[in-house]
């Protein structure tokens, strides 16, 4: 049996949990939400994301948190449950391959790591720094 390989784009809906499985071995969990539009109607789809101890180690270590746009490979593999009343529902699980960050931080995300020089705030006057060498000129 094979899985089908998946390419997602969508914002991770919870912070991951990292987890201690089978032999003490690591692995990741977290929600991602996939806005779908069909005409003028758009919907939501959430999938439920695994991934191994090295995916775990990599997201962990990248900071992934809620809210970031994220692109990602994995298998899909949907799959059946019964609810405690006895309902019909379906999983949409997906095994991480692959992931990155799409764009660049949100809004209010601590940009301490940032190797840029700080931002001023808007409309603030820089002070003139002259130019020490007269070759640095334009002509």
């Amino acid at each position: 049996m094979s899985n089908a390989t998946i390419h997602l784009l969508g914002r991770v809906v919870n912070d991951p949990e990292v987890r201690e499985g089978k032999e003490q071995r690591k692995f990741v969990t977290f929600r991602l939400a996939v806005n779908n539009q069909f005409g003028a109607t758009e919907h939501a789809a959430f999938y439920t994301c695994t991934g191994n101890e090295y995916m775990a180690n990599r997201i962990t270590k990248a900071g992934l948190a809620k809210g970031r746009l994220i692109n990602l490979v994995g298998s899909f593999n949907p799959r059946e449950y019964q609810t405690k009343t006895g309902e019909t529902r379906m999983s949409l699980d997906v095994g991480l391959y692959d992931w990155s960050y799409v764009g660049g931080k949100p809004k209010g995300e601590d940009n301490s790591d940032d190797p840029a020089p700080a931002a001023k705030a808007p409309g603030t006057v820089q002070p003139e720094s002259p130019i020490n060498d007269e070759d640095d000129l334009p002509l």
